[in-house]
């Protein structure tokens, strides 16, 4: 059974018997009892709002997380993608400039042979 501070408010003791004890000084340390049960209460339910809000907050990190790592591996094969692109494209231009550097060549030998 759970107890309550309205349980502890409520409590009736039967009459003192011989060697029984005060009264108002069982009255006065049960409503202390009470108040501290009560602030302990309290401070339990706003810690599991607190929780439930920490909670909150760490699941909308995790969603962040995970939406920065998607993004850093599009930014990474965007970048290899990029990457190998330019190499093509130097490969293309270096094949260029050998076949000219071949056609001059050609070109150079062949008025060599007319001269």
């Amino acid at each position: 059974m759970a107890l309550t501070p309205l349980d502890i408010l409520q409590k009736q003791f039967g009459p003192a018997r011989k060697g029984g004890y005060e009264g108002e000084e069982v009255q006065r340390f049960l409503d202390e009892v009470r108040e501290a049960w009560e602030g302990s209460l309290k401070e339990n339910q706003r810690l599991r709002d607190e929780l439930r809000a920490v909670d909150t907050a760490v699941e909308t990190l995790r969603a962040e997380q995970d939406e920065i790592r998607q993004t850093l591996l599009l930014a990474r094969r965007m970048a290899l993608d990029l990457e190998n692109t330019a190499r093509r494209e130097a490969d293309v231009v270096v094949g260029e400039a050998r076949l000219e550097a071949e056609r001059i060549l050609a070109a150079a030998h062949e008025e060599r042979r007319v001269l």
